[in-house]
């Protein structure tokens, strides 16, 4: 029973948890958002493969569920269509770009992110359809919800530089010791609400007021 304990012990000293509150900002820092979701607070310069072998985006009342996904480099997403009606799914910022066409409920297409990096997904139908995919090198990342609060469990013991971002644009970066204080970041967005949501079409145009699907 000694030896056990002690193996677990020593087994917990090489593991910690990184937890804190991410504090999202709107546009010129003087009032904090309603609601903290949609940030990613991940560390930097480590490399790992991805926890699962693909993530799921939801297609669900005209709008990308999550609004904010994170994967690892490498791994596929499905964009799945759960609504009655088609949708369009594409990207130009993503590497390579892509247009996966229309298709029905039930169906998916599938995109693997072999890039790190920042990219905007939208529907080529509906323009209030809008998602973040974040790619990173390693899977020890963490999303907030409506209250700021983050979590990346079983990190290594060490010193890390730690990011967080946000859908808006806000973003800071501090040194960090796993299984010390909890941390806390504080983002100004450098968009409003409204201009995050302007986009072109696939073609660089400006969308229908005209739905036909």
């Amino acid at each position: 029973m000694w030896f056990v304990s002690w193996a677990v012990l020593i087994g917990s000293a090489w593991l910690g948890d990184l937890s804190g509150t991410v504090t999202v900002m709107k546009k010129g820092g003087k009032k904090p958002l309603s609601d903290h979701s949609n940030a990613v607070v991940f560390v930097e310069k480590l490399k790992s493969e991805p926890a699962e072998p693909f993530a799921v985006s939801h297609q669900m009342e005209k709008h990308f569920e999550p609004r904010l996904l994170v994967v690892t480099k490498g791994q596929a997403v499905r964009f799945v269509n759960g609504d009655p009606i088609q949708h369009n799914v594409f990207s130009k910022e993503s590497a390579p770009p892509f247009d996966l066409g229309h298709y029905p409920k039930g169906e998916y297409r599938e995109v693997v992110f072999e890039e790190t990096g920042f990219y905007k997904v939208y529907c080529n139908i509906h323009q209030e359809m809008i998602q973040d995919v974040v790619v990173l090198d390693n899977h020890f990342f963490a999303t907030t919800g409506p209250d700021g609060a983050y979590r990346i469990a079983n990190l290594p013991a060490g010193e890390y530089q730690v990011t967080a971002w946000h859908i808006y644009g806000g973003t800071e970066t501090k040194t960090v010791v796993v299984g010390g204080d909890p941390v806390d970041f504080r983002l100004v967005s450098t968009k409003h609400v409204r201009e995050a949501t302007r986009h072109l079409n696939k073609e660089g145009q400006e969308y229908s007021d005209t739905e036909s699907y």
